[in-house]
């Protein structure tokens, strides 16, 4: 068990682009085009997709700079009405969540459309960074929007 490997295993620190190993795999990938809402101070991270009955949405995580110049953008959950085909963004909205405080970040949304109920519902990580103490460490919320995401 205790082998010695006299040889020196090498490494390549480098990660592939997400389009270089999907075309590794034989796959398809593309970046979405956010139009207006894609400048070169905001980015879109992990999105999810909700079917809801006026079409497909990208519920996205935008980052765009903090107001106080944070190291780390200020976060947000961006709802997009998708194309017939559901590839690209038409419109975005930005959720507004009840309750919350001044910089309150929201990260990594998840959502599904519950027609009973007329809504959609979305799970997503919050938190708060303060300027002089630490953070309030990761929490899961739920908010229930209707179809003007409201």
């Amino acid at each position: 068990m205790d082998e010695l490997i006299e040889e020196e295993i090498g490494y390549d620190d480098s990660t592939p682009s997400v389009l270089e190993q999907a075309k590794k795999e034989g796959w398809e990938a593309a970046y979405y085009n956010f139009g207006k809402a894609d400048d070169n101070s905001r980015q879109w991270f992990n999105p999810s997709i909700v079917r809801r009955e006026d079409g497909i949405w990208l519920i996205v995580r935008g980052s765009e700079p903090h107001p106080q110049g944070f190291q780390f953008g200020q976060n947000s959950i961006w709802a997009f009405e998708m194309d017939d085909t559901g590839k690209v963004p038409k419109r975005g909205i930005r959720l507004r969540w009840r309750d919350t405080i001044p910089d309150q970040h929201f990260e990594d949304p998840r959502g599904f459309y519950h027609g009973g109920i007329d809504q959609t519902i979305i799970g997503a990580c919050t938190f708060v960074w303060y300027p002089n103490r630490t953070w309030t460490g990761a929490h899961q919320c739920i908010g229930s929007f209707d179809e003007q995401w409201e």
